[in-house]
C-alpha cells in the first residue's frame, strides 16, 4: 500500500495540494468514492487533466508542447462507447 500512496500522491507534494491529495486517497481507499470525487480540488483536476472548453484544452496542449512533452495518454473512463472515444479523440487530434 505504501508504493500505492507514493505513486499516486507523487505530482501534488510537490504543490500546495498535498493535504487534498491524502484526504482524496482515504477516502478512495476506504471505499468512499462520491465523498473522494468531491474532494478533489479543481486545481489538482486542471493540474492533472485536459478539461475546460475547447479553448481552455487547445491552450493546455500548447503549453504542453511548449514544456516538452511529446506523448499525451488519453483515458475516457467515463466514456463507455467505443464510437464516442473515438469521436473525442478526432477532436482532440484536432486541437492540437
Amino acid at each position: 500500500m505504501l508504493a500505492e500512496r507514493i505513486s499516486t500522491t507523487s505530482w501534488p507534494v510537490a504543490t500546495d495540494l498535498r493535504a487534498e491529495s491524502e484526504k482524496i486517497q482515504d477516502l478512495y481507499l476506504a471505499g468512499r468514492k462520491a465523498e473522494d470525487t468531491a474532494a478533489i480540488p479543481e486545481e489538482l483536476l486542471r493540474g492533472t487533466s485536459l478539461v475546460g472548453t475547447a479553448d481552455e484544452v487547445k491552450a493546455r496542449i500548447a503549453a504542453c508542447r511548449d514544456a516538452g512533452v511529446t506523448t499525451l495518454a488519453v483515458s475516457f473512463a467515463g466514456v463507455p462507447h467505443p464510437d464516442r472515444r473515438l469521436r473525442l479523440i478526432e477532436h482532440l487530434a484536432e486541437l492540437a
